[in-house]
């Protein structure tokens, strides 16, 4: 019989660094504006920052304000005068795979339909 120990090096450290937040990307996101609840559901495979700066309508590499991508989000606030910090911004699944990453937000917005999605899926639902 030979001895084998469940006690190993890997179960005491950690080899590999942790990946920053904002550096994790295929991710499905939830934005809540705080002045109103109103909240919007997303999905980016780019870096979670990037995407947050978009929806913040800021420059990733400034912080300035800047035009460009137009989201959901960044709408509701220009029209009702409302803002939305990087804290309202929160992460609710990760998935390498494109497909389970759109099937993930999909789900959430069948489930909580969101106003600011407006009844858009990424991937429709169907059973059959």
């Amino acid at each position: 019989r030979v001895f084998s120990s469940k006690r190993r090096l890997s179960n005491f450290f950690q080899f590999k660094d942790r990946i920053p937040q904002s550096l994790n990307s295929h991710l499905v996101y939830k934005i809540r504006c705080a002045e109103c609840n109103l909240c919007y559901y997303g999905l980016t495979e780019r870096h979670f920052k990037v995407r947050a700066f978009d929806h913040l309508g800021l420059s990733i590499h400034t912080g300035k304000a800047i035009k460009g991508v137009d989201t959901a989000m960044k709408s509701h606030c220009r029209q009702h005068n409302h803002t939305v910090t990087i804290d309202d911004i929160e992460i609710i699944a990760r998935e390498q795979n494109s497909f389970h990453l759109r099937i993930k937000e999909s789900l959430l917005i069948k489930r909580d339909k969101p106003f600011l999605n407006n009844n858009v899926y990424s991937t429709p639902l169907y059973l059959f």
